[in-house]
């Protein structure tokens, strides 16, 4: 299943690269997670408080990070047995349980945290190091993949196309049997060499613009190889029939979720 022509718009190479955006994102965020979860052992205690100065000065110390972090806060109608606090454009959500007399913490990435009013402190701790966190690390990242991976939507169509010339005049002289599938920045081909040992080579697009040789040598001589967010190479076991299976439902399931994504915009609009 080639990448067709209909299926290479920049919205589409964009969702696609936003897959990539999106595996970098959660492990930045699950080692700030873990950071988290650790400093949650060393909580802060104020016993001598009852729950309405907690909540009392728990508001008060929101309202002002708020100001200081420029955000706006909404709180919901304080007579409510659960009072929510929300801090946007973050999305943090402070809920405070008056039946349960706790203070509970939502944001996005990271654990929920929640405790006791006496801990109210150590939940403004949480908000106060959430909001801290340093992105430039991850749009470090992002930018670095981006200038190694993406495509507009033309490139991305001939750099394709010469992939499947490739593999269509190449392999057939090899009596090979193989599964060429094609996103719009890599390819993934399945083969199946006349010593019936199976290869799955998935080839990125913009890396093999730059230096075609690294497929070539692969389809000529395959081999275990990996190259980060460049190409690989790895022997399967299995039944050919059931690995084009699996292959096709997974490329079936991207698009099925870049559709998705693209409504979810549209709606947002």
């Amino acid at each position: 299943m080639a990448c067709m022509k209909e299926d290479l718009s920049e919205s589409n190479v964009k969702i696609e690269f936003d897959f990539k955006v999106r595996e970098l994102s959660y492990v930045f965020w699950k080692k700030i997670d873990a950071e988290l979860i650790t400093k949650r052992q060393y909580q802060t205690v104020e016993t001598e408080i009852t729950f309405e100065q907690a909540v009392l000065q728990f508001g008060m110390s929101l309202h002002k990070i708020s100001k200081e972090y420029d955000l706006l806060k909404i709180v919901s109608n304080p007579q409510d047995d659960i009072i929510s606090v929300s801090l946007l454009p973050y999305s943090i959500i402070a809920y405070i349980d008056r039946a349960k007399g706790s203070f509970s913490i939502l944001a996005p990435h990271v654990s929920p945290w929640e405790a006791d009013y006496t801990q109210w402190k150590s939940a403004l701790d949480f908000i106060q190091v959430y909001l801290d966190v340093d992105l430039s690390p991850l749009e470090k990242e992002v930018q670095e993949i981006k200038n190694k991976l993406y495509l507009n939507a033309k490139a991305a169509l001939i750099v394709g196309t010469t992939i499947k010339s490739l593999c269509d005049s190449f392999l057939p002289k090899k009596n090979w049997d193989y599964q060429l599938d094609q996103q719009c920045l890599k390819s993934e081909i399945i083969l199946k060499t006349s010593e019936g040992i199976f290869y799955d080579i998935e080839m990125y697009h913009k890396p093999f613009a730059n230096d075609a040789k690294l497929l070539i040598d692969l389809l000529n001589n395959p081999h275990e190889e990996f190259i980060p967010d460049t190409v690989s190479c790895q022997i399967l076991a299995g039944n050919l029939k059931e690995m084009k299976a699996a292959i096709k439902e997974s490329f079936f399931r991207i698009k099925q979720i870049s559709k998705t994504i693209q409504s979810s915009h549209v709606m947002e609009v």
